[in-house]
């Protein structure tokens, strides 16, 4: 801790009333014994401006605590090491922006986690952080449905126009996602597009799935489904016929490690 850190820290006291005696105490001035001196010392001082300013967040802080408290818990102690200060240091920093959001939060949690275990801190990157930053709680939604559906296909609608043998193609990247209707799927795509721009999944329609049958899933959905009777029911829609560009997905090799260290 430099000059600069030490002045930030007694100042920060002094806001609190917390004796500078007790810069070892964490934001909720107990003894850091469970996250231990060093990431309990930097829990205090990420946390304590936050914890002053915004009293209503000390449930959700406290509830933060315990949470990597019980991660840290479970790791045997031979296998504890000191985490690499530019993942803890960022993610203690950025959690407290999200402290409201379970999902993130929990993200955050074990990603320090893993970062303090010797068989798991080689899963861990500091770019997790700026990932985790850059999710909304939708795109968490998604994320966790395609980690739980790895067999899905993908696809975009190609509408086949009346007037010429010319198609259009929508742009967006279709998955059978449970809850997703025509009135919300640009929602999904634009979800799984954020996914992609982090470099978490690859998409690719040059080779379809060597089974079309896999397929099915999506000319049975009801978005799919939607725009089918829409076709046969307005007859001065210029199209004849929808169909699908079909494609395959993938997670990158980035996006393995992140969902191996972030949702375990």
């Amino acid at each position: 801790m430099n000059i600069e850190d030490v002045t930030t820290a007694v100042k920060t006291a002094n806001e609190l009333g917390v004796p500078v005696e007790d810069l070892s105490k964490n934001a909720l001035d107990k003894p850091t014994k469970e996250l231990g001196e060093g990431l309990g010392s930097l829990f205090w001082l990420v946390f304590s401006p936050i914890h002053a300013a915004r009293a209503s967040l000390e449930p959700r802080i406290n509830q933060y605590k315990k949470n990597l408290e019980e991660k840290l818990s479970k790791i045997p102690p031979d296998n504890l090491i000191e985490p690499p200060l530019n993942i803890v240091g960022p993610a203690l920093e950025a959690a407290k922006y999200y402290i409201e959001d379970d999902d993130l939060r929990e993200m955050f949690a074990n990603l320090i986690a893993n970062s303090m275990n010797v068989e798991t801190q080689s899963r861990t990157h500091p770019a997790f952080v700026e990932v985790i930053k850059q999710l909304s709680p939708f795109d968490v939604k998604i994320l966790r449905i395609l980690r739980d559906n790895y067999y899905w296909p993908v696809a975009k609608l190609k509408f086949r126009l009346k007037d010429s043998s010319a198609a259009k193609t929508f742009p967006d990247d279709i998955f059978p996602f449970p809850e997703m209707y025509h009135y919300n799927y640009k929602d999904y795509s634009s979800g799984v597009d954020s996914l992609v721009r982090l470099g978490l999944l690859f998409i690719e329609y040059t080779t379809p799935l060597a089974d079309d049958n896999d397929y099915d899933l999506l000319y049975q959905h009801p978005v799919f489904q939607y725009f089918e009777r829409a076709i046969k029911d307005d007859d001065t829609l210029n199209v004849k016929e929808l169909n699908l560009i079909k494609g395959v997905w993938e997670w990158t090799g980035f996006g393995k490690k992140f969902i191996d260290c972030c949702f375990s």
